[in-house]
């Protein structure tokens, strides 16, 4: 169970209901993160796995619903909702396909990933490891 964040280490965006819901969640997870203070590889990953949870939603299951950041210790915690109540599945590959490997870049970089049902649709959500950041001791002259 991860730790509960504080409220001023919770954000949330109303994802568009059209094409521009990546570019928006992209924008959103980034500027945030960032200004929390992670380090650039960390946001890096989280822009791209949301990326791909908001490509899902607004294929699968339009409108996209909310873009949800939370913060805690050693996580970050990132949650689209969606309309669908239908379960994330992690698709079989065929090697010439176009696309379907969303949820395999959300298996291979997560920290953690699954879904809960909701009154109207789901959530899903995954979780990324922030690095704890070791300060050198200080130097003695």
């Amino acid at each position: 169970m991860l730790p509960s964040p504080t409220d001023e280490h919770i954000a949330r965006l109303a994802l568009p209901g059209d094409s521009g819901a990546g570019a928006a969640g992209r924008e959103f997870v980034t500027a945030q993160l960032t200004r929390w203070g992670l380090p650039p590889d960390t946001v890096e990953i989280a822009v791209l796995l949301t990326s791909e949870l908001v490509a899902n939603a607004v294929k699968h299951a339009p409108p996209p619903g909310d873009l949800t950041l939370a913060l805690a210790d050693e996580f970050v915690r990132v949650e689209v909702g969606d309309s669908s109540s239908a379960p994330p599945a992690v698709a079989e590959q065929q090697p010439r396909a176009l696309g379907g490997r969303g949820l395999l870049l959300v298996e291979a970089l997560a920290a953690r990933w699954g879904w809960r049902q909701e009154t109207q649709g789901k959530v899903v959500w995954f979780t990324v490891t922030v690095p704890s950041v070791r300060m050198a001791p200080p130097v003695r002259w």
